[in-house]
């Protein structure tokens, strides 16, 4: 090359183009008579479907052919604006690169100018070197033609040659070209000649250096060494130009092949025997990347609209609010902006954010109406983002103000809730003003707030002497109570600290004091749904007599509801919940000796549940049963479990004779039997009392008969709250444990008729954790959507059974099946599976066929959607006595997979592990929306719906008994056959593997080819004295070019001593 613009190289290269035209006619997508691609002598556009790289330029005087090392493979190419293309995906860590040898059309001694599509996926703080491309040695002179190389840590990239006396370069921001998971086209143009007047010769010695980034020329940073700056052109000054040519063969995605690797995606690599000029590299770019491609790649450079994170609450200023009036609350935490809205399922509540509220602090005005109920309710602050996590607070009529406003100086009127927090030794202290003869109750809510610590009250006079102390009760669920009667006027203090002196950190609370009357529950603790009853209130402070009517006539889909407490009846709250149940429901009769059905026969429903009461010491409850002789009954008496401070003991009578008893058992207090009826016995009788003799008010318990073996089942959702858009689809995971019932299970949404759930049954037999797609399409109220509940009845079965699928973490009583549901904003797209494997192969890649398409509203067609798996295959630790270790690997989508939405299907592979022990897995694909399919910034999600794979083995393999026992000190044949399942029919290594220090033993291997069954393998056998089994020897299977199809096995090897010799004849 020379310091003109055309060498004479030039004209050869023109006069061939032309003549092939003429030929062959000019390809409709270079139909452009100033095509700048048509002159390249290189150019891989790598959009075969496999094998090498095939250079395509029309020019040039060598075949070009790049060979893909170490794994390297192609993708879909996020560089063009149509669908269709590939790119090459490289991996630093393990080693991948292409290489061409060297050729005249690589090698260049006046001009080159190297283009290129890529992404890097180097972070700015990797402090690694990293190799785009270069034609480089690998001795110690390193002599580079060209190359170029970057150091993200130090924002260095470096075009560079190498004349064999040390690296001449000139360096470029990383940030600046070649940012991080951005899109960008690079032209790097060197050319041989005389620097200007300013250069001290005029011999052609010196490099003239140009970038081009996205056709726009690139400006170098840091001081001139060596050099001259000409405005973005950089000479390098004085460089031994017949030292730049070598033997080396150019590399693609490293420097040299052991050297400097890369991790990103390449695309469209050009190599051009000339230095091309900045109209040309702008072209060059619109060629290679489309007409829009500036459009595009500088949308990369921008701040990409992420998918806004969902806003978390970390602490709220007050544990209550006041029924008919306004209460303010301040909440700190993050993500808490823009446009919060406070979610809570309380009716009439109105909310208004605070002027100055921000992301971590928001303050808001709750208004609750006069006839709101009383009870506990989850708040949560919903944003673009999704739902917050939620806290617990209590509603009732009491005035709402903070432990530390009640001082000794302030102290507060009564009645009044004081909200605070202790953390470990501490005491927190309000005062309060009473009057002689006063009945004061001081109730702390705190473990009912959800807080982990155990709560102790103090009441205290004036100076400081204990007037009570109480601690955990379990009608409080671990909270607690304490009532004296206020010996004089003045002021006292309530005290709140932890029973042992250690509260956790910021452990919440709020002390209701006052003359309160309040509601711990109600008598029956249970009814019915679809009925209308009345409960006796059971607390503190009630009237005698009082009785509280509960409608459960609109309950079909509710497991709990909470109780009415009129503000008449002066029932400040908060209120219990009564459960709902779908069994028989009795209440104990007023008149001892009443027989009750324990029959179920096709009208009674099981279970049959009898709610009763210890009333007073010593009293033991007695209930005659109506039985089957040969009835196997499975008894239990709900004590503890519905917060009742009982100690049951349960016993069954025949004949007036104890023949069963029952006081606890393993992890519970609360006592169960199962109990067979003796033949011609048909009724029995069935004692509860408390172990202990006591007995009250709050000694409340069920008793539950019910046939063993009934059918059944249960669901619990594991996830623990949804963030659902408005037009679009999210993933839960639903567990399924069935007792007895193995039908299929109907699954059906109570909330929101634009939710639909898929799939919309559990199969017959499926149980353990499966995946449901939940789907919402346009329409309906979706401002008016907070939660959801999920059904399950079963099919086929008479009575139906029908079951609420608990929410993980919803602990708040009449809460337990609600699934809060946060709306975001339209997903654009959707996610279909095209076609799955029958099955997958242990060892073998798995290929789904997906596409994506847009949907509205904000549809995004054009768009990538990376795709991830999720599935049900439990993790397995390397070592389970030692988790750090990390996990095996499981069947997983290979990273860095994308399609295009309202493109063609894209076709997923899965990496599956040849030690995979599931039989069938389930499965959803993830797939994130992306600008490209190599961002980072995710825009949105969409979920596939699940599907469900079996998991083979792709062969088994068996020996010839004949041929395992080895003679001594020959090569044996052992044989055997191999089996493939009818999905697989590809060859097969096989290789039997012998441990070195078996002297003289030696394994072999075999290829058993595609369509061959049968096999023999080579053994070379040492001499052993005696018959034994060879220890260690293995069996390794794998696919020829691939990995293992069977983890490696042991297998019996027998060997034999030698024959004795015969005797010699005399």
């Amino acid at each position: 090359m020379n310091t003109s613009d055309m060498p004479p190289s030039r004209g050869l290269v023109m006069l061939r183009l032309f003549l092939l035209l003429c030929l062959f006619g000019l390809p409709a997508d270079r139909a452009e008579a100033a095509s700048v691609r048509g002159t390249a002598i290189l150019d891989l556009d790598f959009n075969e479907k496999s094998g090498p790289a095939v250079d395509t330029a029309p020019g040039g005087q060598a075949d070009n052919t790049g060979s893909l090392v170490a794994g390297t493979r192609r993708v879909p190419s996020p560089f063009s604006n149509t669908a269709g293309g590939r790119a090459i995906l490289f991996d630093s860590g393990r080693k991948q690169f292409i290489q061409i040898p060297s050729s005249p059309d690589t090698s260049r001694t006046n001009a080159v100018s190297v283009s290129l599509l890529l992404v890097n996926f180097h972070a700015a703080g990797d402090g690694a070197w990293h190799g785009l491309f270069a034609k480089r040695s690998t001795d110690k002179t390193g002599q580079a033609n060209y190359g170029m190389n970057f150091r993200p840590k130090s924002d260095m990239l470096q075009l560079y040659v190498n004349d064999g006396s040390g690296f001449r370069g000139v360096w470029y921001s990383v940030k600046g070209v070649l940012g991080v998971r951005r899109r960008v086209h690079l032209v790097a143009s060197l050319s041989v000649g005389d620097a200007p007047a300013a250069d001290k010769d005029t011999a052609a010695d010196d490099v003239r250096v140009r970038l081009f980034v996205n056709g726009q020329p690139a400006t170098r940073v840091g001081k001139p060494d060596r050099d001259l700056v000409q405005g973005t052109d950089v000479w390098l000054l004085d460089v031994k130009t017949a030292g730049l040519a070598n033997s080396a063969p150019l590399t693609i995605g490293a420097s040299t092949p052991t050297q400097e690797h890369f991790s990103g995606v390449v695309d469209e690599f050009q190599l051009f025997d000339r230095e091309l000029t900045a109209a040309e590299a702008a072209g060059l770019f619109s060629e290679v990347a489309g007409a829009d491609a500036g459009k595009r790649f500088a949308s990369d450079r921008q701040p990409a609209a992420a998918l806004p994170a969902a806003p978390q609450i970390s602490a709220v200023s007050l544990r209550g609010l006041q029924i008919g009036q306004t209460t303010r609350l301040v909440l700190t935490g993050k993500n808490l902006a823009p446009n919060p809205l406070l979610l809570a399922p309380v009716p009439g509540l109105q909310a208004k954010v605070v002027k100055g509220s921000n992301a971590g602090q928001m303050t808001i005005d709750i208004t609750l109406p006069d006839n709101a109920p009383a009870g506990f309710f989850p708040i949560r602050v919903a944003t673009v983002g999704g739902l917050s996590n939620s806290l617990t607070l209590a509603v009732d009529r009491l005035p709402q103000r903070a432990v530390a406003a009640a001082s000794s100086k302030t102290p507060s009127q009564l009645p009044v809730a004081l909200s605070g927090l202790i953390s470990g030794p501490q005491i927190a202290r309000g005062f309060i003003q009473a009057k002689k003869g006063q009945r004061l109750v001081a109730d702390v809510e705190s473990r009912r707030l959800g807080a982990a610590c155990e709560p102790v009250v103090e009441i205290k006079n004036a100076q400081g002497t204990p007037l009570a102390i109480e601690w955990s009760k379990v009608t409080l669920k671990g909270d607690t109570r304490a009532e004296v009667t206020i010996p004089a006027d003045g002021i006292y203090a309530v005290e709140v600290h932890d029973l042992s002196y250690k509260a956790p950190g910021n452990s919440h609370f709020r002390v209701k004091i006052g003359d309160l009357v309040l509601v711990d529950t109600v008598f029956p603790p249970a009814a019915i749904a679809g009925s209308e009853i009345r409960v006796t209130p059971v607390g503190t402070g009630l009237p005698n007599g009082t009785t509280l009517a509960v409608d459960l006539r609109k309950s079909d889909s509710l497991t709990g509801a909470l109780v009415g407490t009129p503000k008449l009846a002066g029932l400040l709250g908060p209120a219990p919940v009564l459960r709902i149940t779908r069994g028989t429901e009795v209440v104990e009769p007023n008149k001892p000796g009443t027989a009750i059905d324990s029959r179920f026969s096709a009208t009674l429903k099981a279970p049959l549940t009898i709610s009763g009461r210890i009333s007073k010491p010593g009293e033991t409850d007695r209930f005659s049963l109506n039985v089957n002789p040969g009835q196997k009954l499975r008894l239990n008496v709900a004590g503890r479990a519905i917060d009742s401070p009982i100690d049951g003991e349960l016993t069954v009578l025949v004949d007036g004779k104890p023949v069963a008893t029952s006081q606890d058992r393993a992890g519970s207090r609360d006592p169960r039997l199962d109990f067979t009826v003796p033949e011609k016995v048909t009724r029995i009788e069935v004692t509860v009392a408390d172990l202990y003799g006591r007995g009250g008010s709050h000694f409340l318990y069920r008793l539950q008969s019910s046939p063993i073996g009934r059918p059944d089942f249960s669901l619990a959702l594991q996830t623990s709250q949804l963030n659902l858009p408005r037009v679009g689809s999210a993933m839960i995971k639903l567990q399924v444990n069935r007792a007895g019932y193995n039908g299929e299970i109907a699954l059906s949404v109570v909330g929101d008729k634009q939710v639909q759930l898929t799939p919309s049954s559990i199969a017959a037999g499926v149980a353990g954790v499966v995946s449901i797609t939940v789907t919402r399409s346009p329409g309906g109220d979706g401002n008016a959507l907070r939660s959801l509940s999920l059904v399950g009845e079963s099919i086929g079965t008479k009575p139906i059974l029908r079951r609420n699928a608990r929410v993980a973490g919803q602990s708040i009583p009449g809460h337990e099946d609600l699934l809060p549901v946060g709306l975001t904003r339209p997903s654009g797209a959707a996610l279909d599976i095209v076609s799955a494997p029958v099955a997958i192969y242990r060892g073998q890649p798995a290929r789904i066929t997906v596409s994506a398409r847009g949907l509205a509203p904000k549809n995004r067609t054009g768009q990538a959607v990376r795709i991830a798996s999720l599935s049900n295959e439990p993790l397995r630790p390397i070592d389970p006595k030692n988790r750090g270790k990390g996990n095996r690997p499981i069947v997983r989508a290979m990273p860095n997979q994308a399609a295009t939405i309202d493109g063609p299907p894209a076709s997923i592979t899965l990496a599956v592990p040849a030690d995979v022990p599931a039989s069938a897995i389930e499965f959803v694909l993830r797939g994130d929306l992306l600008t490209h399919g190599y961002a980072t910034a995710v825009q949105g999600r969409i979920f596939s719906k699940p599907f469900r794979i079996p998991v083979r083995n792709a062969v088994t393999v068996s020996f010839d008994p004949k041929t395992t026992t080895l003679a001594s000190n020959i090569v044996n044949k052992v044989s055997g056959t191999v089996k493939r399942d009818p999905g697989f029919s590809g060859p097969v290594e096989l290789e039997i593997i012998i441990d070195k220090k078996l002297s003289g033993f030696v394994g072999g291997k075999t290829i058993v080819p595609a369509g061959k069954t049968t096999f023999t393998i080579a053994i070379a056998a040492g001499q052993d004295n005696e018959a034994r089994v060879l220890p260690g020897v293995q069996l390794a299977v794998r696919a020829v070019g691939g990995g293992s199809l069977l983890p490696n096995r042991a297998i019996q090897l027998r060997s034999l001593p030698p024959k004795p010799a015969a005797k010699k004849k005399k």
